[in-house]
């Protein structure tokens, strides 16, 4: 290794290698509104939540339907997607806690799936991790269209990266940028998620677990990762 050189390490959990520039992706943060509406605006509120989650339907049964003959992989996440979003007693829980506890749709939408992930989280197995991450997925996207916001995401880049990243939902990876996106790191330690299933099958290097990747890796920087050993080379700024 050369002198100015630093080597950071992770759990390699897609193989290949790859070189090209540290890219930060940051997805889009929403400010959740807290507290409760005055009476008289629930039906309001509701019509409001059932637009967004119309859209949020029509987006996934697109995407499904598109990457089905591309990827079956890619096209069975949205369809659980589907599966999450139509679930009847989620739907019940936001919808009472609109019109009978007048919650902001988005903190009902907030508070009603972090209750089944709470759920989840008691159940140590690779499943329930991965249904915790679909589910935080389709929160966003549902959120998204609440607000009338689009997410950033990876589909299209302009150059040849390695994207650097806390977490990555499976819909990030699903609709990535195959042709431009050589690799992936990610502060979070899991290894057996959605999002690293499709890395595979996509065949892009993947490193997980590299604490403080963000803050460790300069945005912009050279870097070279080995998806089989888990080493992450760039050139040491500090």
């Amino acid at each position: 290794m050369k002198e100015n050189q630093r080597v950071l390490t992770g759990y390699p959990v897609s193989q290949g290698v790859a070189k090209a520039e540290a890219y930060h992706y940051e997805p889009l943060m929403l400010n959740i509104e807290t507290g409760y509406f005055k009476a008289g605006k629930e039906t309001e509120y509701w019509r409001a939540f059932m637009a967004a989650r119309e859209k949020t339907e029509q987006e996934l049964q697109s995407l499904e339907k598109e990457l089905s003959t591309d990827n079956e992989k890619s096209a069975s996440i949205f369809a659980a997607h589907l599966t999450i979003l139509k679930d009847e007693d989620l739907l019940y829980e936001i919808k009472s806690a609109i019109l009978n506890d007048r919650m902001y749709p988005e903190q009902a939408v907030e508070a009603c799936t972090g209750e089944v992930i709470a759920s989840m989280k008691n159940i140590k197995d690779a499943m329930a991790e991965r249904y915790i991450a679909d589910i935080l997925d389709v929160k966003n996207r549902l959120l998204c269209n609440y607000f009338g916001k689009s997410d950033r995401n990876l589909t299209h880049m302009e150059k040849d990266v390695i994207v650097v990243v806390e977490d990555l939902l499976p819909s990030d990876v699903a609709t990535i940028d195959r042709t431009h996106i050589k690799g992936i790191i990610t502060e979070k330690g899991e290894t057996n998620s959605h999002a690293i299933i499709l890395a595979r099958s996509y065949e892009i290097p993947m490193i997980t677990g590299v604490t403080d990747a963000m803050k460790m890796i300069p945005d912009g920087e050279l870097l070279e990762i080995d998806g089989e050993t888990g080493k992450i080379v760039f050139n040491n700024r500090y």
